[in-house]
């Protein structure tokens, strides 16, 4: 049973990133899964884990062991939620930019909904959340700002960044940025109404910041949306300027290549709790978002 239970804690640390994530899901002390893991490596006679970056990841002898179950416990993490009737689930309604939403949130939501089966997300996206009409019957909104939105009790969550991005043979045409203001090359517009991210995204405001002839850029396509204008990007229709955030499985599948030299400060993304009473599964869901965003830069920054 004690190997059971280390082998459970284990993959929960390994899956979640940290020991007080595990600890959260399992509903026990991050001091009973450090125990549970130790009295594992005792009977392996070998570390199974290995921090990296803030992070846990598995020693060899870890990966062995984690191959060998395979998806024991995510099946049982199913058949779990399972078990918990549709009404009983602990809801947790989320108001998120379009393209955030879009892009980032909704293709990870299915792993918060199998690391976490008590718990369901209601999403809606939405063009300025902060100023929308519907924020009163949300529990939470992210926000994408250079400074906090309004008088609410915002958290930062990450500071984003915004980059140059297009099609890999059209990049590869370009070479890096010191060469963008010799040739004339089709730029995507991203038209916001949304003031306070606007600037964020303007190829003026670019254009100065990084020393480039906004002149030899042709704006041949605009849009209202970031998540349109990075689709038209990698359809090779010109180059993007975008946030990383957004872009993530764009570059690690090859679709996206990054301009060399065009990374300059983005927008912070900030979450505000509006409902108190949904606080604790909101902080449950605040502690997934931020490992999970860790990770993916952790993992950006190792390609």
């Amino acid at each position: 049973m004690q190997s059971i239970r280390g082998m459970q804690a284990l993959e929960a640390v390994v899956r979640l990133g940290t020991v007080n994530a595990a600890a959260q899901e399992l509903g026990v002390t991050p001091g009973a899964i450090t125990h549970r893991i130790r009295d594992l490596e005792q009977v392996a006679k070998t570390a199974l884990l290995v921090r990296v970056g803030g992070r846990f990841l598995p020693s060899e002898r870890g990966q062995q062991v984690l191959r060998e179950l395979g998806g024991a416990f995510a099946q049982l993490r199913l058949a779990q939620r399972a078990l918990v009737p549709e009404d009983d689930r602990k809801t947790t309604r989320i108001l998120a930019p379009s393209s955030f939403a879009t892009l980032w949130l909704l293709p990870h939501l299915p792993e918060f909904e199998r690391n976490y089966p008590s718990s369901c997300i209601k999403l809606q996206p939405t063009d300025s959340p902060w100023r929308s009409p519907e924020a009163s019957g949300f529990d939470m909104i992210i926000q994408d700002a250079p400074q906090r939105p309004d008088q609410r009790d915002w958290l930062p969550l990450f500071e984003d960044r915004v980059l140059v991005l297009g099609a890999p043979d059209l990049i590869e045409r370009i070479g890096d940025v010191s060469r963008l203001g010799q040739m004339s090359v089709a730029a995507i517009q991203t038209d916001s109404d949304e003031p306070l991210t606007a600037e964020a995204y303007s190829w003026g405001n670019w254009c100065r910041d990084r020393g480039v002839a906004g002149s030899a850029l042709r704006m041949t396509i605009r849009v209202t949306q970031s998540h349109m204008a990075i689709t038209l990007a990698a359809q090779g229709h010109g180059l993007v300027l975008t946030s990383r955030s957004l872009v993530s499985s764009f570059l690690r599948d090859g679709r996206l290549k990054e301009l060399p030299g065009s990374e300059v400060t983005g927008p912070t993304y900030w979450l505000s709790t509006l409902n108190r009473g949904a606080a604790r599964q909101g902080q449950v869901f605040l502690g997934w978002l931020q490992e999970t965003l860790a990770a993916e830069e952790l993992g950006l920054a190792r390609a």
